[in-house]
């Protein structure tokens, strides 16, 4: 009898970014409330109601925490936890890529799998229609790592999770992918122009966000431990759709009903935004009145989008006007005025407050004339008479902010980590409750990147704090540039030769520095395809590059031969790192290419041309039919002349087995 496959999950519970900090400092990103429920449980719910069975939590951000919580989860029978086993993984991992690595070395998925981040919020039904296409794409191709989700959106600011992409119209086959910058307003976008050549149909979507949902096969993870370079989501994607072939892995796409919602809390802009759709119900069910995860009513559902507990007390002269979560024992005082905010359990607001698009977190309390708006205010902190907090200030657990303050776009925390010795000089002591960062963040975390492209972390932790206002962060491009005019086009070009040079030159010293300590050939193709990905490099570049790396490199530009310098330089990287890039008939045109570049840049070297590549074809590097098709095709003169005698020896040669 056939054993029923089990339906599992992976739940990174780390966003690896320093946007939520410093929440974050003392607590996992993954138990932050977003409407007063931990954002971990909006995505326990969606697996739950999708028949998932088995979750795994990779967590290194307070682990323990995570466990705890998901120990009290059961013990509470939380509705995601009925006919679920869900198990936390701590480990400590600085990216996806590393918690994928970690999976896979533990050996725990046993089949396909759901993939998600903690900040994900859905109400998608994968199963069955999402796993199903999955599984037939990889009937159809053995080679199918991922079958990626995304889902439309209608115009407006951008996140940064908006992506370009191009499919093959029949299969579905993702064939290019591009993370929007938020900041910019690109009118065209620039594909290459093979992808139209290769395929007889080709989608494009310039319409579709990327809330971080997939469905991935096992070979998605060797793939990961493969490739160390592969660290966020993003890069995975452009790793495979820039180099399907040397992959041997392929990618597909699936899009979303227009009635199932899916987004990701990339920031306190996305943490607003999401709030407001959950409180206008897009993401029914995971409404506050249906009790997410929680086996009681919570809220009675009232005109308006006004959500309010049982216990809640509301002086009668106060106006709620639309779209507020109001928690357990929350009290309103005389003439306040409350639209599109959420407050936490035993929240107190005094008389003649003000409050809207705000975020208040369990047990604070705001005092009387305190006007609140667009502001986070965390767990537990007190805010006394006449205060107003507003353009985006972030207000972290439990601090207190003294009488008749007035903090716009502020970073307010009630201390200064111990061991953050880089922070004590760029915060300002209020009071012994609150330290304000003093550094103009109008100007800050500008170079911040996604994933999604990626999300990786900026070093400097000064500049990691995020208004609630409307600015975004840059996010990095992903494999392809945009342009929006023919200015941009020749920036476009300018910015793209400038990073073929860096690449250039960092090939060069990875080579160098390898030749010259012997070290492993598969850690120079590390360092090779890890700046490739930085430097969005074509692999056609990539061959290109390598090639004229190893006529540039020191052994052979100061040896009095040329060619016996080169030789050297094979002896040791030909086998591993020449022979891993030169494989199939492009890549042997890009050898050739940059062969005859080198000669032209360099006197010694040009002589050398025929017997260089005469001693590249006895290697198996090039192939006769390929050499004598790229002499045919080529149109200059002194390569003719060089290579005349060699061309026909070659011919003879073919001539000769044909025979």
């Amino acid at each position: 009898m056939e054993k029923k496959e089990i339906i599992q999950a992976v739940v990174v519970a780390d966003n690896f970014s320093e946007c939520f900090k410093p929440f974050t400092t003392f607590n996992s990103p993954a138990l932050l409330p977003l409407v007063n429920v931990p954002m971990i449980s909006y995505v326990l719910e969606t697996l739950n109601r999708n028949s998932v069975e088995e979750v795994w939590i990779v967590s290194s951000t307070f682990p323990e925490k995570v466990r705890e919580f998901i120990k009290r989860g059961i013990e509470e029978h939380l509705t995601w936890s009925v006919g679920m086993n869900v198990q936390v993984i701590a480990c400590e991992v600085r990216s996806l890529g590393d918690a994928m690595r970690e999976l896979d070395g533990k050996g725990m998925i046993r089949g396909d799998f759901i993939l998600m981040n903690f900040d994900t919020i859905t109400n998608a039904k994968l199963i069955p229609s999402i796993l199903k296409a999955h599984k037939d794409n990889c009937k159809r191709d053995k080679e199918t790592a991922m079958t990626v989700v995304y889902n439309k959106i209608s115009s407006g600011q951008r996140t940064g999770n908006e992506v370009v992409i191009a499919t093959n119209k029949r299969t579905k086959r993702l064939l290019f992918h591009q993370r929007i910058h938020p900041t910019n307003k690109e009118e065209k976008f620039k594909f290459p122009l093979e992808i139209f050549l290769d395929n007889k149909e080709v989608s494009l979507h310039h319409d579709l966000i990327d809330p971080q949902i997939a469905i991935c096969s096992t070979s998605a993870l060797p793939l990961f431990s493969d490739n160390f370079d592969y660290d966020t989501r993003d890069q995975f994607i452009r790793g495979i759709v820039m180099d399907q072939e040397l992959q041997a892995a392929s990618i597909y796409v699936e899009q979303l009903p227009i009635d199932q919602y899916a987004a990701k809390v990339s920031d306190w802009i996305a943490y607003h935004t999401i709030s407001q759709d959950i409180m206008n119900r897009w993401v029914y069910p995971l409404v506050p009145d249906m009790g997410v995860c929680a086996l009681k009513q919570q809220y009675l559902f009232l005109k308006n989008n006004i959500y309010r507990n049982n216990s809640v007390k509301v002086a009668r002269n106060c106006s709620i006007k639309n779209d507020v979560v109001l928690h357990e024992n929350v009290n309103i005082g005389d003439e306040s005025l409350l639209a599109r905010c959420v407050l936490g359990k035993n929240c107190i607001v005094g008389k003649n407050c003000t409050i809207r698009n705000a975020y208040i977190f369990d047990n604070t309390k705001i005092s009387d004339n305190c006007k609140l708006e667009n502001c986070i205010i965390g767990a537990s902190v007190l805010i006394n008479e006449d205060c107003t907090i507003k353009n985006g200030t972030v207000i972290t657990n439990d601090c207190i902010i003294m009488k008749k303050e007035e903090h716009s776009g502020s970073l307010i925390q009630s201390k200064i980590p111990d061991d953050d010795d880089y922070l004590q000089d760029s915060f300002e002591k209020l009071n012994d409750k609150a330290y304000k960062y003093i550094e103009n963040r109008e100007s800050t975390r500008n170079d911040s990147e996604d994933d999604l492209d990626d999300q990786e972390d900026d070093d400097n932790d000064a500049e990691v704090y995020i208004k609630l206002i409307p600015k975004v962060p840059n996010y990095e491009s992903s494999a392809y540039s945009s342009e929006t005019d023919s200015d941009d086009d020749e920036n476009d070009v300018g910015v793209a030769q400038e990073d073929s040079i860096i690449f250039l030159t960092e090939v060069i010293d990875s080579l160098k520095r390898g030749f010259d300590e012997k070290s492993n050939p598969d850690f120079l193709i590390l360092e090779i395809n890890s700046s490739r990905y930085a430097y969005n490099i074509q692999l056609n570049e990539v061959n290109f590059f390598v090639i004229k790396a190893c006529f540039n490199l020191p052994v052979v530009l100061d040896h009095a031969d040329a060619l016996e310098g080169f030789k050297q330089v094979y002896n040791y990287l030909g086998d591993k790192v020449i022979k891993n890039y030169i494989k199939g008939d492009g890549a042997m045109v890009d050898c050739l290419n940059a062969i005859v570049e080198c000669c032209e840049e360099s006197e010694k070297l040009k002589p050398k041309l025929m017997k260089t590549l005469h001693f590249l074809y006895n290697e198996d590097i090039l192939t006769e039919d390929i050499i004598i098709s790229w002499y045919e095709d080529i149109d200059k003169n002194w390569v003719k002349v060089a290579l005349n005698k060699f061309i026909t020896w070659l011919q003879q040669e073919s001539e000769s087995d044909s025979e």
